[in-house]
């Protein structure tokens, strides 16, 4: 199963679109700036490319500000972040005129991750007292990358540090997060850590997988238990005619 992770963030596109591929539907990039906070509180300009995959009439354009939702990927040794989109992904709101303090922090990413660590750190907050901090693993297909070297699809994936903060979990549901285990996860893109170069995200929710799909499967019980996993003891028995 693909873990991918969705960002939608309204960016300033900075460059004029290329074209890189042929067709009624071509390939395009251009280059978008995605807001970041820097360590020292400053604004971090973080170069995103736009990839959509657009008619001639859909391009980007340049020097106008975009709403564009579609799966990222991130190669944290270059720093390269690429967004995919099509014409029903994006929104062309106009000239950018804004100042950039604005969009800082207002990215927001959501998706299916796979745990790769998971740590509580204590904090000085006498409501708050822990910090959940998950790092997730997600993936992505280069769709370039498949069209110049292989027509196979192959998956790449890069990992996304998550905070929680006040969204931490009560202690009763801490014991469900371990590493390996499929989560959906949502918040905020607000930076880059410091050591390991990913993206830090401000969470506001994670759900394990497993356990939704039982809960799923628990409300929905009403075929027979051979048919329906987990019902064995709760399906429904028509009345008789």
């Amino acid at each position: 199963m693909l873990h991918a992770a969705i960002i939608t963030a309204t960016l300033p596109v900075t460059t004029h679109s290329m074209q890189l591929s042929r067709g009624f539907f071509q390939w395009h990039q251009s280059t978008a700036s995605l807001l970041l906070n820097d360590s020292d509180g400053s604004i971090l300009v973080h170069p995103v490319t736009a990839l959509g995959f657009v008619t001639q009439t859909e391009v980007l354009k340049c020097s106008h500000a975009y709403t564009i939702s579609g799966p990222l990927s991130y190669e944290v040794d270059t720093g390269t972040t690429i967004i995919q989109h099509n014409a029903g992904t994006h929104v062309d709101v106009g000239e950018f005129k804004a100042t950039y303090r604005r969009l800082v922090g207002r990215a927001t990413l959501s998706g299916l991750g796979r745990i790769a660590a998971v740590n509580f750190i204590e904090t000085t907050d006498d409501v708050f007292q822990w910090n959940l901090e998950i790092v997730a693993t997600h993936d992505y297909y280069h769709p370039i990358h498949q069209l110049k070297f292989s027509q196979t699809r192959r998956s790449f994936s890069f990992q996304v540090t998550y905070h929680f903060f006040r969204h931490t979990p009560p202690p009763r549901k801490w014991g469900k997060l371990t590493v390996g285990k499929t989560v959906w996860l949502h918040g905020n893109i607000m930076s880059k850590h410091t050591a390991s170069g990913n993206f830090v995200v401000h969470a506001a929710d994670v759900t394990v997988i497993r356990s939704l799909i039982t809960a799923f499967q628990r409300s929905n019980c009403s075929t027979p238990a051979a048919n329906t996993p987990g019902c064995a003891n709760n399906h429904r028995v028509p009345p008789p005619l």
